[in-house]
């Protein structure tokens, strides 16, 4: 009597191989791009809240001592009011100083992030901004 302690083992074919990384690579197509998205939105919530809290620092600056005054640049507010000019979390650099713009009178401004720095969402250029004189930040 023979016994056997080994069974034939069987291996995979290519087309069980190929099959498989079809699939997993057509998961990933479909994944990959949302993914994407959902990190551009990220930043630009980010670049959001730099502006909110750049406006919060103009507004303290505005009623500290000044006149009812803004600044004539925002390196005017650091690192009193805010430690310094923030980057844009899309752009990596600061787009806010060179989209800072107070009137003549020094009693309004526009802030914004200068440039297309998220167009992958379709947004057109120098957004999100923020008027004093229209009253809100437009997004």
């Amino acid at each position: 009597m023979k016994l056997r302690f080994f069974k034939k083992l069987r291996g995979s074919t290519v087309v069980e191989m190929m099959t498989v990384v079809f699939i997993i690579a057509g998961i990933a197509s479909m994944i990959i791009p949302n993914i994407q998205r959902a990190v551009s939105k990220a930043k630009y919530t980010g670049c959001i809240s730099n502006i909110r809290n750049m406006a919060t620092s103009l507004e303290q600056y505005k009623n500290e001592d000044h006149e009812g005054k803004y600044p004539d640049t925002l390196v005017a507010i650091c690192p009193r009011f805010i430690q310094s000019v923030p980057i844009c979390p899309d752009a990596k650099r600061d787009t806010y100083t060179t989209g800072y713009e107070v009137s003549s009178d020094r009693k309004n401004y526009t802030l914004m992030c200068k440039g297309h720095n998220h167009a992958d969402l379709g947004l057109p250029a120098d957004m999100p901004y923020f008027n004093l004189q229209t009253g809100g930040l437009k997004e």
